[in-house]
């Protein structure tokens, strides 16, 4: 996922080599990501799913009662309560919400021109402010040596 989701690296480190802005690699992302998503699942579904001839788990998988119990003994252990987990929306704040300022402050600059743009809104749509947030919430950087990194 960290290969298709701006604002990390991957995206970031595209966008910049070929000299695109990362609002417009999100909207290209967006634009031709979504319907080939689409796409792929209903020739995935036609095909594969709806081929039983395609996988049979009977004659396809080996089983092994053994494994199976340990497997599920251990997946048992590892299991956390759902009322320990965040909610689908808390989940999904800290990706779409970068994607969303980023965006907010391409579409402002493509209406109305970079230069018109307020300082706040560009200050909120910088990829460079959410690629230096996840690094430091990763590889707990000390601020001063952020900053320091920043400023050059």
């Amino acid at each position: 996922a960290h290969t298709f989701i701006p604002p990390t690296p991957g995206p970031m480190t595209g966008g910049e080599m070929l000299g695109v802005p990362i609002g417009t690699t999100i909207l290209w992302g967006i634009i031709i990501g979504l319907p080939t998503f689409i796409l792929s699942m209903i020739v995935y579904n036609k095909v594969f799913l709806g081929n039983k001839k395609f996988w049979n788990p009977e004659t396809c998988e080996e089983h092994d009662p053994i494994a199976e119990a340990e497997a599920a003994k251990r997946a048992e252990e590892l299991s956390v309560s759902e009322d320990k987990l965040p909610s689908f929306f808390a989940a999904l704040l800290p990706i779409f919400l970068p994607i969303v300022l980023i965006l907010l402050t391409t579409v402002w600059g493509a209406i109305a021109g970079n230069d018109n743009v307020p300082d706040f809104i560009k200050m909120l749509g910088s990829k460079d402010r959410y690629a230096l947030r996840r690094h430091r919430s990763h590889d707990r950087l000390p601020l001063q040596e952020a900053h320091d990194a920043c400023s050059g």
